[in-house]
């Protein structure tokens, strides 16, 4: 995921983007086994 990276490499992200970061790796842990 894009945003994974981007909230890893840029730790100065919007709170629009850390939302969508958190809500990504929300989606993410589950589906990954």
């Amino acid at each position: 995921m894009h945003l994974g990276q981007r909230a890893t490499i840029h730790p100065c992200i919007s709170s629009r983007e850390h939302h969508l970061f958190k809500i990504s790796k929300v989606y993410t842990l589950p589906a990954k086994p």
